[in-house]
């Protein structure tokens, strides 16, 4: 009885140890740092005073084909497919990094046959026959019979083993894994947001050099009427050869434009097609003109900016991360507790395996202390610490970056609206000195020259009008990824991309 005591005593003792142990470490796990630094109250450059960002940002376009072409652009696109992919890598590498907390259990069935005979222990051949051999006619040792025999052995049992997380490496190893997949979430979301964006450009790019086109038709139609307008009146004897050679060299080099921006138009309109999946054809429809409303620009100070962009936030995270796996490599350096256990049968005869008669047992506590690795362990630690430092120097850097694309976006965003004014008012002045120009030739006050120079201004405006309209729209999309939008919108829209 005493003995017995004895025993519960120990094991309510080393229970109670382990307990201990385990409340002592339960909060041994890395708290993330956080980038510290002096961010102004509001950017250098004023925002426009919009409403806040929403998720589908292309519906403020109000072109209902370029959100069809959009649509189509997630549901076939390579690139977003491979997002997809990447993130479910990423999400099965977690799981598997964070099994470390949980026993391992395995079942097993064995069986067996062998044959022995004595002399593979060593023993003679006649050693439980009792004598000594018996003689032949020549008087020679009659060799005996070799004495075998034959066992078999069938078993069904079921293992575990567990490490016991006293101090809180299992945890870590398992928060850094997730940490890790939250990482790889973040990337993927803005690489998708930027996909979409980029197609967005694309496919605007496509609708302006069909504009450019149309309107190299439309240089071309005016052309050939000025020309007609001057050799009519060179017939007359009104105007000289010159005015129609000059004519003539204005038609030729609108022509020769003209074949330009027709190539420019159809290949980018294939490239276009390419990108949703579709035999380059250049037969796609597309938007009738370039759009003048726009997606509005997300609300927010510069110091929000770091909570909401998806890159900056897995920069974050790495960080986290990396602080895990440190904490994870320092406690390498502790002893270990491993639980292992077995419970099963094992009988000679196969029907027997089931029966609970021969059922077989055992249990144990593993306690494994590292010693000398040749200081393998230390110079892991070293270098985990080390990629903490890195991950710590990446945001940082990360963080001034995506400041600096923001403040850069604005200043664009902010030119590109004045020099759209400009363009305004040039076309329209221009197409005014134009007509007024081919009034004054019809009249004789005015020469080819002035009613050449002042038809080119006016078509290069509008040239440079249609291109500025698509750099809006470039400019304004680059700000709101620089933006990063709303979390919201990161984790609906743009994760189902």
């Amino acid at each position: 009885m005493v003995r017995l005591g004895t025993r519960k005593a120990k094991k309510v003792y080393l229970l109670s140890l382990l307990l201990l142990l385990w409340s002592c470490s339960g909060n041994q796990v890395y708290q993330g740092k956080f980038l510290e630094g002096e961010i102004p109250d509001s950017w250098s450059a004023s925002l426009p005073e919009t409403e806040s960002f929403t998720g589908s940002w292309w519906s403020a376009f109000q072109d209902e084909r370029m959100s069809e072409a959009l649509s189509l652009f997630r549901e076939v696109s390579p690139d977003i497919k491979s997002v997809f992919q990447q993130l479910e890598s990423a999400k099965q590498l977690a799981v598997m990094n964070g099994a470390t907390v949980y026993p391992s259990v395995a079942a097993t069935g064995t069986g067996s046959g062998r044959k022995q005979n004595l002399a593979a222990f060593g023993f003679s051949d006649t050693f439980f026959s009792g004598n000594r051999g018996n003689q032949d006619s020549t008087g020679g040792q009659e060799t005996s019979e070799v004495l075998s025999f034959k066992s078999d052995s069938y078993g069904l049992n079921l293992s575990f083993q567990w490490e016991v997380d006293i101090w809180g490496k299992a945890i870590n190893s398992r928060r850094a894994a997730y940490k890790d997949y939250a990482s790889a979430e973040y990337e993927l979301a803005y690489l998708s947001f930027s996909l979409l964006t980029q197609f967005v450009q694309s496919y605007y790019l496509t609708v302006e050099a069909r504009k450019q086109f149309d309107l190299s038709q439309e240089t071309v139609t005016a052309f050939e009427e000025l020309l007609v307008l001057v050799e009519a009146r060179f017939k007359e004897g009104l105007r000289s050869s010159l005015d129609y050679r000059l004519a003539q060299s204005s038609l030729a080099v609108a022509q020769v434009q003209l074949e330009n921006n027709r190539l420019q138009y159809l290949n980018a309109l294939r490239n276009l097609e390419v990108l949703l999946g579709r035999y380059p054809s250049a037969s796609m429809e597309l938007s009738v003109g370039i759009p003048s409303n726009l997606p509005p620009i997300p609300s927010g100070l510069p110091s929000e900016l770091l909570l909401r962009r998806p890159d900056i936030r897995s920069a974050v995270t790495k960080v986290e991360s990396a602080g895990y796996k440190v904490a994870e490599a320092k406690r390498s350096l502790l002893p270990s507790f491993a639980l292992t256990g077995s419970a099963g049968t094992s009988s000679r005869e196969l029907k027997d395996v089931l029966n609970g008669d021969y059922g077989i047992w055992n249990m144990g506590l593993n306690v494994t202390a590292p010693l000398f690795q040749g200081g393998r362990l230390r110079a892991n630690l070293k270098m985990i610490e080390a990629q903490l430092s890195q991950a710590e120097i990446d945001l940082v850097k990360k963080s001034l970056q995506a400041l600096s694309e923001v403040e850069q976006s604005i200043a664009s965003e902010e030119a590109v609206s004045r020099q759209l004014g400009f363009l305004e008012l040039a076309v329209s002045q221009a197409q005014a000195a134009y007509e007024l120009s081919v009034e004054r030739y019809e009249s004789g006050l005015a020469d080819l020259i002035t009613v050449l120079n002042s038809q080119n201004q006016w078509f290069d405006s509008q040239s440079q009008f249609l291109l500025m309209k698509r750099l809006r729209i470039e400019s304004r999309l680059r700000l709101i990824l620089a933006l990063g939008g709303s979390m919201g919108s990161q984790s609906g829209e743009t994760g189902q991309s």
